[in-house]
């Protein structure tokens, strides 16, 4: 998954960070506290499809063919 840090207010990532978790959202105009958020890849939106379905076959097949 990749890091990305947003601001806490409006959630944009037109943002600097200040350090301590603090930061400037150009955005809003002010400072505010700045909050971590997580996306998934491509390739991690398709392996959670993939093990929601409980197929095991399905499942398998996935992991013979990715290599992780």
């Amino acid at each position: 998954m990749k890091e990305v840090t947003v601001c806490s207010k409006c959630g944009c990532r037109d943002i600097d960070y200040l350090g301590k978790g603090k930061c400037f959202c150009r955005n809003c105009n002010e400072e505010v506290e700045a909050r971590d958020i997580y996306i998934a890849t491509p390739q991690e939106r398709l392996r959670n499809k993939v093990y929601a379905t409980g197929n095991k076959w399905a499942i398998e097949n996935f992991n013979a063919t990715h290599n992780w």
